[in-house]
């Protein structure tokens, strides 16, 4: 069954912009890791799109942790950016994933993930990943970059990471 699989590479293909009145709010792990989280509501020509782009910031006594990802029910797409975020990618790989662990930023990227995904099953977590580019560095540019990569119109409009403390 490819319908979702279909739905997901229609949206992720089409010209997007963000829309609405965003905010910080406490995330669903707020209370045991300090999660704030910031949903962008996004327009394809005009209509609201089933997928929302999600930032989720994060307190580390090692610099940045955040992950910008595109949401419909489940994560289909996610950036984890900071210097202590790591993944372990596991057989079966898909065409171009190395075995093993990877130290520091990254993408579940859908082309990777995609096979996951039926139109009944989604999986618990996205489980390959690849370093992002390493001249991305700080939230502006990952996050610029995840939008142009995505088809989403940001220009100057990228967020402000709250501080530490929320509200």
């Amino acid at each position: 069954m490819t319908e979702f699989r279909d739905l997901i590479d229609v949206c992720l293909a089409e010209k997007k912009v963000m829309t609405g009145e965003a905010q910080w709010n406490k995330g669903p792990r707020f209370e045991t890791e300090g999660q704030q989280r910031y949903l962008q509501t996004l327009e394809i020509n005009g209509e609201v799109c089933p997928i929302k782009l999600v930032i989720d910031k994060y307190p580390s006594p090692f610099g940045l942790k955040f992950s910008v990802a595109f949401v419909y029910q489940v994560e289909v797409v996610r950036v984890d950016y900071g210097n202590a975020v790591w993944h372990v990618n596991h057989h079966p790989l898909p065409e171009g994933v190395a075995f093993g662990m990877i130290n520091g930023s990254h993408i579940h990227s859908w082309t990777l993930n995609r096979s996951l995904f039926s139109s009944k099953n989604f999986p618990d977590a996205l489980c390959w990943a690849v370093p992002i580019p390493q001249n991305l560095k700080g939230f502006p540019n990952t996050f610029r970059w995840v939008c142009g990569e995505h088809n989403v119109e940001c220009g100057k409009e990228v967020p402000d990471l709250p501080n530490e403390l929320l509200i």
